[in-house]
């Protein structure tokens, strides 16, 4: 009869951790548990980071822009850099989904600044702008 094998099973909180053969096994180092990457949707179904506000797409942008993920960490000081080589280790490994993500953020995007456009002409504000200021002095 064959040992069973070591394998990988989920944990509570959709961590997952190596068992050992053996309940009371030591190890040769710490135990090696995978730890879900630390993005959440929030209620407009916008990809966040950590329990920030900053945004996946805001991370990728400056990931893609050559920024450091130490240097991402010190501009959004909210993000730890843990937090921040987390979330590109899954852009990293997840660069077709999240691609298509980032797409549809882009088109939603554009349809929202022509729906405010559309409402609201943002040519000749500042005309505008200076013309109501002259009229009330």
């Amino acid at each position: 009869m064959s040992k069973p094998k070591r394998r990988l099973v989920n944990q509570p909180g959709s961590a997952q951790s190596i068992l050992m053969n053996e309940p009371n096994a030591s190890s040769p180092g710490p135990a090696i548990m995978a730890e879900a990457p630390p993005l959440r949707f929030d209620e407009h179904e916008v990809i966040r980071v950590g329990r920030t506000r900053v945004t996946l797409d805001t991370l990728v942008a400056a990931f893609e822009r050559g920024d450091t993920p130490e240097g991402i960490a010190r501009n959004y000081d909210a993000l730890s850099l843990g937090e921040v080589y987390q979330a590109i280790g899954y852009y990293l490994t997840h660069q077709a989904e999240v691609g298509t993500y980032l797409e549809r953020r882009e088109a939603r995007r554009g349809a929202i600044q022509e729906q405010v456009e559309s409402r609201h002409n943002p040519n000749g504000i500042r005309e505008r702008l200076l013309a109501r200021r002259r009229r009330t002095a």
